[in-house]
């Protein structure tokens, strides 16, 4: 949690100037990222699209775990993506598989499996 709490920027819309810069300080004094904006409702508005923002990744990250469940380890698949953005790897291709190769149409008849769905591969 306090990594969470640390990793997303505090977005700071007094009511004047000096109000920001206090509360901008406050902040940095408990480690957090901060950024003033121009007003409370530009500040209001950044924390709706952030907090929409992180739903998505949630819901995103819980249907992605259900539909692999039944394919793949999906704890390997998140910890090889988190090593992929490592500091040494810039750019660079690394390949999760299995090692043993799966054709589109293939990958296609799973995700329609998993999803209870028919569409056909173009």
């Amino acid at each position: 949690m306090k990594w969470e709490l640390k990793r997303w920027t505090k977005y700071i819309g007094g009511v004047n100037a000096e109000s920001s810069i206090r509360a901008k300080k406050h902040f940095e004094k408990l480690g957090l990222k901060t950024k003033i904006l121009k007003s409370s409702q530009e500040t209001e508005l950044a924390k709706i699209f952030e907090t929409t923002y992180r739903a998505w990744m949630i819901a995103c990250f819980q249907e992605m775990h259900r539909i692999s469940k039944s394919e793949v380890n999906f704890d390997d698949v998140v910890e090889a993506n988190i090593l992929s953005m490592g500091p040494d790897l810039k750019g660079e291709v690394v390949n999760v598989g299995t090692g043993v190769s799966t054709s589109f149409n293939e990958l296609a008849r799973m995700l329609n499996e998993a999803l209870g769905t028919s569409i056909k591969p173009v």
